[in-house]
């Protein structure tokens, strides 16, 4: 690639890049469970401290195998760089957890972009790629406060790129650098540890195939998965403190336990409450379905439905291996949460790891339908018209949406998603609540009562002149205003709310995409 094209690339992202990190990063509120990953990694400072002889007594009650279920290594690095930089204000501790979830949610979308153009050899569909991923609106805003499974969307989006490398050159370099991104995949969400399995079946069934290839010889080919499988372990156990004492039976208890992570509450599905524990096979496929860009959604069935018919049509090149590891990759977890019954909650979250192999399906989709009419009108400049018509709609709602684009829902949803759907319901939206009370009430303390926790949380984040004049509440009679997200509410106050008719009172402030109102703010004392 010759440096003009190069740059075509690197500048615009590195602007955006730019433009993320010291702009959009601020907007954002604290999510549900950020106060959490803060102590967690606090804990795990404390254990590591105590393991490399810093601290003498171990102070921290971690690991603990029913509540340290999932990674650390970005609760770790983030209270590192807390204490390396000295941060003691909430404010300026969120913001620059927000700016690290970002960059490497960024790291993971320009992996994207290096896979994309070594898998399709052109530049144009990596650029696609990249847009593919970043403009996702639901899963953009998540990539700056979701420190579990955003994160985790990242690291596979890293390993990609090593991995195809690997698969494709057979350079040990590559199957090393594939296993250590393997091991932080698995030790962030350990049902990942089906990546590495399909991966190194993936490439023994390729060296089958080859003219020399001996199953039970030493081989270079042998040896290389050989790398790969202790690499793997060595990046797995080293990245997940949890292991570090009794590996094996700690392993084996957690991986019981995430096989169905028991959270009991009601999830807004379809118009009424469904028990976490016993979630539909309707779940995940419906609310994939309506919070993907409906254009992203079409192209991803489409080149789904597209490979699968080149390899009925035998249409089979060594790329086409690797497209096997790729959907299998995708739906097994899908196939297993069915199976397995799997707790599930909060939409699809848990399972945002899986998008960058949608990605690869839905540049297929799209690779297709750009072939057609490239065809038909017999102009190559056709892909940019193309381009610019998938994208523009997501490019809007990214915008128009700001800094609200985790509630994104498309068409499929209705025109007011939450009247069969949760909203906001990582509680973000109660930032900009608490920022518009600070704004037009001037009294020095001001009481506030909230529906859940983030709405306490979310007072951390204010300006310290602002946060200092809040107090929280237990009881809402004793409050200035009551702030709402309406969660676990749905069916008996949304309604109400929609006609300004709550049961705490008359409407102060509200958060509105379209139709949805997903936060409102109640004025409890009228008089005031």
């Amino acid at each position: 690639m010759n440096t003009l094209k190069t740059n075509k690339v690197y500048i615009p992202f590195l602007t955006f890049f730019v433009i993320c990190v010291f702009v959009l990063a601020e907007d954002y509120g604290i999510s549900w469970d950020e106060d959490w990953h803060r102590t967690t990694g606090k804990r795990v400072g404390i254990f590591i401290g105590h393991k490399i002889g810093l601290f003498q007594d171990l102070t921290t009650d971690f690991p603990n195998q029913k509540i340290d279920v999932h990674g650390v290594v970005f609760d770790t690095i983030a209270a590192s760089l807390e204490e390396l930089f000295g941060l003691d204000d909430s404010r300026d501790i969120y913001f620059m957890r927000h700016k690290l979830n970002i960059i490497i949610y960024l790291i993971g979308a320009f992996s994207i972009y290096l896979f994309s153009q070594k898998i399709f050899k052109s530049n144009k569909y990596a650029i696609i790629a990249l847009l593919f991923y970043l403009l996702n609106p639901r899963l953009f805003a998540n990539g700056f406060f979701n420190m579990k499974d955003s994160i985790t969307q990242s690291y596979v989006a890293m390993t990609l790129y090593p991995a195809y490398l690997a698969f494709s050159t057979d350079v040990r370099k590559w199957f090393i650098v594939a296993g250590i991104f393997s091991g932080l995949c698995a030790a962030t969400r350990i049902p990942l540890v089906y990546i590495p399995f399909y991966f190194t079946l993936i490439c023994i069934i390729k060296n089958y195939y080859s003219v020399d290839y001996k199953f039970f010889e030493l081989s270079a080919h042998n040896k290389n998965i050989i790398y790969f499988n202790l690499t793997f372990f060595f990046s797995f156990y080293t990245f997940w403190p949890l292991l570090w004492n009794s590996p094996l039976q700690k392993f084996a208890e957690v991986f019981m336990l995430t096989k169905s992570y028991i959270i009991r509450n009601n999830q807004y599905f379809l118009g009424d409450y469904v028990n976490s524990a016993e979630i539909p096979i309707s779940y995940l496929p419906i609310w994939i379905g309506i919070t993907l860009p409906l254009i992203f959604l079409i192209c991803f069935v489409g080149g789904t439905i597209k490979t699968i018919n080149n390899w009925i049509n035998n249409r089979i090149e060594i790329k086409n291996h690797f497209e096997v590891f790729l959907l299998i990759s995708l739906f097994t977890p899908i196939l297993a949460a069915i199976i397995f019954n799997s707790t599930l909650y909060d939409s699809w979250r848990q399972f945002y790891f899986i998008y960058p192999f949608m990605v690869y399906f839905i540049l297929i989709g799209f690779k297709y339908v750009h072939s057609i009419i490239e065809k038909k009108l017999h102009s190559k400049s056709i892909i940019v018209f193309l381009s610019i018509a998938v994208f523009s709609p997501s490019i809007f709602s990214i915008v128009s949406m700001h800094p609200n684009q985790y509630a994104f829902f498309n068409v499929l949803a209705g025109q007011d998603p939450m009247k069969n759907f949760d909203g906001d319901y990582w509680g973000l939206s109660y930032k900009q609540g608490l920022e518009y009370i600070a704004e037009n009430d001037n009294r020095e303390k001001i009481k506030i009562s909230v529906r859940n926790s983030p709405g306490r949380h979310n007072i951390k984040i204010l300006e310290k002149k602002d946060r200092d004049r809040f107090e929280y509440v237990e009881n809402i009679k004793e409050s200035n205003y009551y702030l709402t997200n309406y969660r676990w509410k749905m069916k008996e106050n949304y309604h109400l709310a929609k006609i300004d008719s709550h049961p705490v009172g008359k409407e102060y402030f509200s958060v509105n995409i379209g139709q949805m109102k997903i936060l409102g703010v109640y004025k409890i004392n009228l008089n005031d």
